[in-house]
């Protein structure tokens, strides 16, 4: 196992840490879980879930009830300041503020007040703040009439520290016992237009990075999750490659180099990562595309199709199963309807097909699934009808020990397709019918996911 957000990447977990996490579990007076005593199919109460969300998040979105918090001048108003937001927020936590302006603010506050259907409750609070002032209603709402709430004497507010710990249970409770047994009247709407991608049907697999309950939480459910330095180095390098694909393509001509690199280094700078990590990354990864491009660069040409997405229009599906997502390169034979596939990758490079390890040899067959998964993906679609994906290839941006470029070249293999087009249908049945398999009989490795995967198509 390794260390989530916010500790060391990959530090191996120790004896200190699972007494720390007991430490906090008994001083915020919760009940750890036994494992199988809480699962996805249990249900306690049947109770409605709350969707909380930012007023920008709510655009397009309606809801019985509606309660509107916080608005407070210093929050919605005139006096609202970066001095003024005291809770720190995970850098990854796309909270927006309400606008620079009244109008701007009176705007958003219209599109969060709209949104409900049958009764809308707005609050404020009275309260003196650090600086002295009280806080009050914001300026451009003090005209309305305010119902307050009446304060009984009789309800002494707890000691300061009884309150904090008060507070501080109330907040964990709900994040380790989520309320699953809503799950299928929450999800409902979402699985009318679900499409499943690459990357969904990989997490639903990935046994040993959680499988379908982890897929459910940040796919579905869309729990927060910071990106690791790992997937921030990804991100970058695929924004610079496509933006040096999308320049030769319109101008005929290639992106110098150095540009390529800015382009890397501006995304990968816009990524929540420490300063000292994202100095060394970004000059690590500076040299690493450098030197991919100075073997691989002459090989991009204008007609080659960067970054293509399928996810709007296209129709890409099989059987009742709506397919989405984009594909780094593809290369196409116009004239005889032949399309090849090219994706990057910027892990360790592997040399051949056939892994020693075990590790290797479960990234491997995640690699295989996402080439055949692109396959049907582009044959499938509206604007490749009549195409032939014959030929795949995964290229690696770092160089092997040798300081060789790698490329590993997939052929498509007929029963191997055919095979995977029915895994692929069994995982898209289980995801609409939120059907999650308990797989704790499963073991936690590459012939793990296998035997999951040969039960699921069984």
């Amino acid at each position: 196992h390794r260390l989530g957000d916010g500790d060391k990447p990959k530090r191996q977990l120790k004896t200190t840490d699972f007494i720390a996490t007991l430490e906090a579990y008994r001083q915020a007076d919760l009940t750890i879980p036994i494992n199988g005593e809480t699962t996805l199919e249990e249900s306690g109460p049947q109770q409605k879930l709350v969707n909380l969300m930012t007023a920008h998040q709510s655009k397009g979105l309606e809801f019985e009830y509606v309660f509107i918090t916080n608005l407070n001048d210093n929050i919605w108003g005139s006096s609202r300041g970066p001095a003024n937001r005291r809770l720190s927020l995970p850098k990854n936590l796309p909270i927006m503020p309400a606008g620079d302006s009244d109008d701007e603010r009176l705007r958003l506050l219209y599109v969060a007040m709209t949104r409900g259907r049958s009764c809308l409750q707005m609050t404020y609070h009275r309260r003196l703040e650090p600086s002295g002032k009280i806080s009050n209603l914001a300026a451009y709402l003090a005209v309305t009439q305010i119902n307050h709430a009446p304060q009984s004497e009789d309800a002494a507010e707890p000691p300061p520290a009884e309150a904090v710990k008060i507070a501080r249970q109330d907040w964990l409770s709900e994040l380790v016992s989520p309320p699953l047994s809503s799950l299928p009247e929450q999800l409902n709407g979402l699985m009318q237009n679900y499409s499943l991608s690459a990357t969904h049907l990989e997490s639903f697999l990935n046994l040993p990075s959680g499988g379908p309950k982890e897929f459910l939480l940040r796919h579905l459910l869309k729990f927060p999750k910071a990106p690791t330095p790992e997937l921030a180095f990804g991100i970058a390098v695929h924004a610079a490659l496509k933006e040096a694909h999308l320049h030769l393509s319109s101008t005929g001509r290639r992106l110098p180099k150095a540009k390529v690199i800015e382009a890397f280094q501006a995304n990968l700078a816009q990524c929540a990562l420490p300063p000292e990590e994202l100095a060394g990354m970004s000059k690590t990864g500076a040299q690493l595309l450098g030197q991919y491009l100075d073997k691989r660069y002459s090989r991009f040409t204008p007609e080659q199709l960067a970054e293509r997405d399928f996810s709007s229009g296209q129709n890409s599906h099989l059987g009742g199963a709506r397919l989405t997502g984009k594909i780094d390169v593809m290369e196409a034979d116009r004239a005889a309807k032949i399309i090849k596939i090219i994706d990057y990758k910027t892990g360790k490079p592997l040399i051949s097909w056939q892994a020693a390890g075990v590790n290797d040899k479960l990234k491997l067959h995640f690699y295989r699934l996402q080439l055949m998964f692109y396959k049907l993906l582009v044959e499938s679609s509206r604007d490749f009808t009549g195409y032939t994906v014959d030929q795949a290839a995964i290229e690696f941006i770092r160089p092997d020990a040798a300081g060789r470029a790698i490329c590993l070249t997939y052929a498509y293999n007929d029963q191997e397709y055919e095979q995977f087009k029915k895994l692929l249908l069994a995982v898209w049945r289980r995801i609409i019918a939120q059907d999650w398999p308990d797989t704790s009989a499963y073991k936690s490795s590459f012939s793990g996911v296998l035997a999951f995967e040969k039960d699921l198509t069984a």
